[in-house]
């Protein structure tokens, strides 16, 4: 279900006869009631003369917040990011009010309300597409007399607004199918109606809802938790500032002026643990992901800069609520797996392009990496020419150098393994170890399953000889994710698991399997890509 934002006026339409004229006149009076909420999925449905929006209005938010990014602070605490569709009296999760954007203010559960003194204008075009009504008004001031239009005759209408209260572009010149705005100035809130109606003798009246061009972002962020905000600067882009609007039908037909630097979020309601912005208009066709950056945010004197918040969908003519949730972090966030005298993370870890989190996998397999690279290989690349592929590590795919074990929240928590280490999982599982848990003392504590609960990749059990059942979850799984040798190739798939580790600045990995028996160490070569399993840091 969609949820767009549109305008509702009432137009009454008063008829007066004359015997002797053929041609009736009526008189046109404009009421303006408020701003709505449109909860059907096309709210162009009931209306077969009102001309389609364009195709990128639609939207994978819903009113529920979703969760786009998690922002790691410091291994104290870090920031949650959900996004979702605004709604007239919501509200952000402090319990403060929303901004609208300028021109509206709250009126009830359904619906929102232009201010008094906004302008707007109203066009009628005749079958010929000639311009025969041309007249602005005011909200909350009396326009005088009604508007004289032929009854019997059909009109096209068209009403808009930039809501403003000094006031309102200039209608452009020529047939109404050809005519298009070139002065709409992309940070303004443009509104646009557009109805073909026959007036009948009698009462006539027009329904009129008029959408949101441009999409809008109220972002709300609460630190209340953690401590003080003394600096927030945030941008979101693309933001195209001189866009081509057609009259006819207030799609966008060009997106002109890109912004170089997007469009800047500007908080203008702040106190010492909460900031929220006024609505940002953000000019673009949605058709691709916005891109928000916090360029520095300040909470209870640490500093963030230059975060990145990718693959953002904000569809034209949709109102959004961003919020930034501080969380604060235990150290037992990620529970690990003990084995002998080491504790391990409970699965291999993983990355999340879009919300640039790192985790550990709950199914088993995890992600490959190279060595001395904080974002892992990109196997979708893998159909692209050499070059364009991850074949080879690469800085702009795989990201800055370090340890991305320890950017699993909190930070600092994980690291990667040393030889010692992962040469545990080897010596803590052997024959006749000090409390072997049996039933063949002979043999070492091992058990190859040919999947891992909730995943598909065969591996290797640590401290049990039999399959774990409902226990999986207790026990240390290495899975066979194979590796990558400076090819597209991915070798010993569901055959063999090699892992990173790392002495001092030597980085090795390791070979669990085939068999129970297997294990082996060699040189990491700088575009080999294997698996990680992390080991807790202290």
């Amino acid at each position: 279900m969609m949820n767009r934002l549109y305008i509702l006026l009432l137009l009454s339409v008063l008829s007066s006869c004359s015997k002797e004229s053929f041609t009736e006149q009526t008189s046109l009076e404009v009421n303006l009631l408020d701003l709505e909420v449109q909860t059907t999925e096309s709210g162009d449905a009931d209306d077969a003369n009102t001309l389609t929006r364009a195709a990128t209005n639609t939207t994978a938010y819903g009113d529920t917040p979703v969760e786009v990014a998690n922002i790691p602070f410091n291994q104290h605490f870090g920031i949650s990011v959900s996004l979702s569709r605004d709604l007239p009296n919501s509200s952000s999760e402090n319990g403060n009010t929303l901004t609208r954007a300028a021109g509206i203010t709250n009126s009830g559960p359904n619906s929102w309300k232009l201010d008094n003194g906004v302008k707007y204008r109203l066009l009628a075009y005749d079958n010929n597409e000639s311009k025969v009504i041309d007249t602005v008004y005011t909200v909350g001031q009396y326009s005088g007399g009604g508007l004289n239009l032929n009854s019997g005759s059909t009109y096209t209408f068209i009403v808009y607004s930039i809501l403003s209260k000094s006031q309102v572009p200039a209608a452009p010149a020529g047939k109404l199918s050809d005519a298009v705005f070139t002065n709409i100035d992309g940070n303004t809130d443009f509104i646009h109606f557009r109805k073909v109606q026959k007036l009948n003798p009698g009462k006539n009246a027009l329904d009129v809802t008029m959408k949101h061009v441009f999409s809008q972002l109220t972002t709300s962020i609460n630190s209340a938790a953690i401590g003080n905000i003394t600096t927030v600067k945030a941008r979101v882009g693309d933001h195209y500032l001189s866009p081509t609007i057609s009259l006819n039908s207030g799609n966008v037909l060009a997106y002109n002026n890109k912004a170089t630097n997007g469009k800047d979020i500007v908080f203008a309601n702040t106190s010492t643990t909460s900031a929220a912005n006024d609505a940002t208009i953000i000019c673009n066709n949605g058709s691709t992901t916005s891109t928000i950056t916090i360029d520095e945010i300040t909470i209870n004197n640490v500093t963030k800069k230059a975060i990145s918040i990718p693959g953002i969908k904000l569809a034209p003519g949709t109102r959004y609520v961003l919020t930034l949730k501080i969380k604060t972090f235990t150290p037992d966030a990620e529970p690990g797996i003990e084995l002998g005298n080491k504790i391990y993370a409970p699965g291999n870890l993983t990355y999340d392009r879009n919300s640039n989190t790192y985790s550990f996998s709950t199914k088993g397999e995890g992600d490959l990496w190279f060595k001395n690279y904080v974002k892992p290989r990109r196997n979708d690349l893998d159909s692209r020419p050499w070059g364009q592929n991850n074949q080879e590590a690469r800085a702009d795919l795989n990201g800055d150098s370090g340890d991305p074990c320890a950017l699993v929240m909190p930070l600092n928590t994980w690291r990667l393994p040393n030889r010692t280490e992962m040469e545990n999982i080897k010596t803590a599982s052997e024959a006749q170890v000090s409390g072997h848990p049996g039933p063949n003392i002979y043999a070492p504590v091992r058990y190859i399953a040919e999947t891992y609960p909730g995943g598909n990749r065969r591996g290797m059990y640590f401290g049990t000889q039999t399959n774990p059942g409902t226990n999986y979850n207790k026990y240390l799984f290495i899975s066979f994710d194979g590796i990558y040798n400076n090819n597209t190739t991915r070798g010993d798939l569901d055959n063999t698991g090699w892992y990173m580790l790392k002495n001092g600045s030597n980085y090795e990995y390791m070979q669990i399997g085939p068999n129970i028996y297997t294990f082996n160490f060699y040189q990491l070569g700088d575009n080999t890509a294997v698996s990680i399993r992390c080991v807790k840091a202290n």
